[in-house]
């Protein structure tokens, strides 16, 4: 960014901001099967920005969850794809190194955010860096990609692909460097688990979302995924409650139109 020097006047000069920076390091996308020969796929995650004023953004993530001993096809504690409750999903692939070779399944990583730290700029008296950190309680789920079970020929390489996320974030926020003194939200989402298949015979699942206090009940539908159900917030140490909400999204019991899910 550049912008005119107005503090001569008459100057036709310019005065330049320095550039903002950004860092990263790799992080393996695919888990490791040693005995299939493909590449781990590394790809680069930001985790530190600076900005023109000396700022500092840095992200934290948590480490990688599935090991060679969980997608080696061994019959050794392999992952099931309809019960996978770990960091990692199925995905059919082409490889294309070093020949195109045929179609196959891995595993692949993901990595949630663990805590963002920003620090303020050089020279800011009274500043000390704020701490964002987050918390995943629960156990994932993943669904599987399409409203029912594909029986087609193409159908065979869907799979519990689609990230579902957590039931429930807590996220904390302050400089204290004692976590537990900080303030902190609860924040339980839907994930449109709800009729959604379960296993290979068509099972669909059954699942729903209480309150925290037990009163009322509402279904994890597909549309409401990603939504907020609830979110409570506390004060650090003692873990005082403060204020709740509670949101219950709309929807038609009677639609003005159908037609054939489609599968995709």
């Amino acid at each position: 960014h550049s912008g005119a020097n107005t503090t001569t006047s008459n100057s036709t000069s310019w005065v330049t901001d320095p550039a903002t920076l950004f860092d990263g390091h790799w992080k393996s996308n695919r888990v490791w099967d040693v005995r299939s020969g493909q590449p781990t796929m590394n790809r680069i995650r930001l985790d530190q920005i600076i900005n023109s004023t000396g700022a500092k953004t840095d992200v934290e993530y948590e480490l990688g969850q599935c090991t060679d001993e969980d997608v080696n096809k061994d019959g050794d504690a392999d992952i099931v794809p309809e019960n996978n409750v770990k960091r990692c999903f199925p995905q059919w692939w082409v490889p294309t190194e070093p020949i195109v070779q045929a179609v196959e399944m891995s595993y692949f990583h993901i990595y949630p955010v663990k805590q963002v730290t920003t620090t303020p700029s050089p020279g800011v008296d009274g500043s000390t860096p704020l701490m964002t950190r987050y918390e995943y309680n629960g156990q994932l789920v993943w669904k599987y990609a399409g409203p029912k079970i594909d029986t087609s020929t193409g159908g065979s390489k869907r799979t519990w692909s689609v990230f579902g996320g957590w039931p429930e974030v807590k996220t904390i926020t302050g400089n204290d460097p004692i976590q537990s003194n900080n303030p902190y939200t609860l924040t339980t989402y839907f994930r449109g688990n709800d009729g959604t298949p379960a296993n290979v015979s068509g099972t669909m699942r059954s699942v729903s979302l209480t309150t925290s206090d037990g009163t009322a009940t509402v279904r994890d539908s597909p549309w409401f995924a990603g939504r907020v159900f609830e979110k409570r917030s506390y004060r650090g140490s003692g873990g005082t409650y403060m204020t709740g909400t509670v949101s219950y999204p709309w929807d038609s019991p009677n639609p003005t139109g159908t037609a054939a899910a489609a599968l995709g």
